[in-house]
């Protein structure tokens, strides 16, 4: 349970601070960009699949090892073909959001141990995540030109989510998860 909470302290901490180093100085920031999302996924995914592997509940382990997936799939794409990354980035950005947000909106209604604020939070990162998703989506010059801001509104606000998760989850999580 504690490493839980520390996990995701940290993880939000790492979030905040990455969308205040984008939101700040955007220019310049693509290439870097590109490994970091790369990395944050491969760690996403690996989260995902611990949780998938942890879970009692049928409907929350395929939904995580569908996370697991995807999220491993667009790490490796970024850190490994950065160069491809870059040409299709609008639209790997795109879905990735899209299926962060949903994943993020599901979560607040049949995640164990979600109410009050967190579910608020959740459904206004998923609603956010699949706006920006969507737009992206469908326009591709937009994507790419708004690319570094919406990277930075989306790291800050996973990360504020992150961390008052952190503070909310019940003390037997582990027997719910």
């Amino acid at each position: 349970m504690k490493n839980i909470k520390i996990g995701l302290i940290v993880l939000g901490i790492i979030s905040l601070i990455l969308g205040f180093l984008v939101l700040t100085s955007p220019d310049g920031k693509l290439g870097s960009m590109i490994t970091i999302i790369g990395i944050l996924n491969i760690v996403a995914a690996i989260a995902s699949a611990y949780l998938a592997y942890k879970t009692k509940f049928s409907e929350l382990r395929s939904r995580e090892i569908l996370n697991a997936v995807l999220s491993a799939i667009v790490g490796l794409i970024f850190l490994f073909d950065p160069a491809a990354s870059a040409v299709s980035l609008g639209f790997i950005f795109a879905f990735w959001i899209i299926f962060s947000s949903a994943r993020a909106f599901m979560s607040a209604f049949w995640q164990v141990g979600i109410s009050g604020l967190m579910r608020v939070l959740y459904v206004l990162l998923g609603l956010f995540g699949l706006y920006v998703g969507f737009v992206m989506l469908l326009d591709p010059a937009l994507s790419i030109g708004s690319f570094v801001f919406f990277v930075g509104f989306y790291l800050v606000f996973d990360g504020i989510i992150a961390i008052v998760s952190a503070f909310m989850l019940p003390k037997d999580i582990t027997e719910q998860v």
